[in-house]
């Protein structure tokens, strides 16, 4: 004669430390999905706000060196490429973070489109690199905002 004895459940509630931490993953991977759409760069009172999530920051006009600021395009301009994340999210069509050019600078980025980008040197050491829609309109707002006349 067969007898089954099963064995006890586990009363360590492992199981909800697992769905909470699945949740929580779920969570960050919708996060990371819709970051890329909710980017911006302003310019306000002397200051640019970069608005990313995570990486942003505001960063006066007189830390930027506004005179060597430019639209790039990363793909032409292979030294301001990207070669290192140090600190940040990679994903196809979306960087942002902390990294190391190919030209050895470090450079906080938040890049969508590697053919449209301002790169702005700071007076830091570092560079900011970004996407914007309208990459010209921004680099004469800035240019405006640091000396006073109108390009």
């Amino acid at each position: 004669m067969r007898q089954v004895f099963p064995i006890s459940p586990s009363t360590s509630g492992w199981q909800w430390v697992f769905l909470v931490l699945l949740i929580a993953l779920l969570g960050w991977l919708v996060f990371i999905l819709i970051s890329p759409n909710k980017g911006s760069v302003e310019l306000e009172n002397q200051s640019l706000r970069l608005r990313v999530p995570i990486y942003g920051r505001s960063i006066p006009i007189t830390e930027l060196n506004v005179p060597e600021s430019r639209v790039v395009d990363l793909s032409v301009e292979k030294n301001l490429g990207l070669k290192w994340r140090t600190n940040g999210i990679g994903m196809p069509c979306y960087l942002v973070g902390w990294f190391r050019l190919n030209d050895g600078q470090k450079a906080l980025a938040a890049v969508t489109d590697p053919h449209r980008v301002v790169y702005i040197p700071t007076r830091d050491g570092y560079a900011l690199l970004v996407s914007v829609t309208n990459p010209e309109g921004l680099l004469g707002a800035l240019k405006t905002s640091a000396t006073g006349k109108s390009y």
